[in-house]
């Protein structure tokens, strides 16, 4: 995958999320464009022996982007794959909500 392909599926998902504010949402537990949970950069931080400081790092664009490289490259170059990943972790990507987080997702890329 090309990391402009890359940069089109971060934007796409920043849109579905709809928080250009960096701000809390889901009462506390997501935070920045790509609403991330203390618990995915957890994950991240123990999996790949990074530092990412939430919620600080999860505000910035170019910080989460790379927490969402990470945290989905267990989808390959599948772009659907990492979407679903992404909403619903490696357990829960074959979930109904999760093909239709990636419908969302998909549409601003068509």
């Amino acid at each position: 995958m090309t990391s402009t392909m890359m940069a089109m599926l971060i934007y796409a998902v920043s849109l579905v999320e709809g928080n250009p504010s960096g701000g809390y949402v889901d009462n506390g537990h997501s935070v920045g464009p790509l609403c991330i949970t203390k618990a995915c950069m957890d994950d991240v931080n123990r999996i790949h022996k990074t530092a990412f400081r939430w919620p600080q790092d999860a505000r910035s664009y170019e910080k989460a982007s790379q927490v969402f490289i990470l945290y989905t490259q267990t989808g390959g170059e599948d772009l659907g794959e990492r979407v679903r990943i992404w909403n619903k972790g490696k357990r829960g990507m074959s979930k109904k909500s999760a093909w239709r987080y990636q419908r969302k997702v998909m549409n601003y890329l068509h």
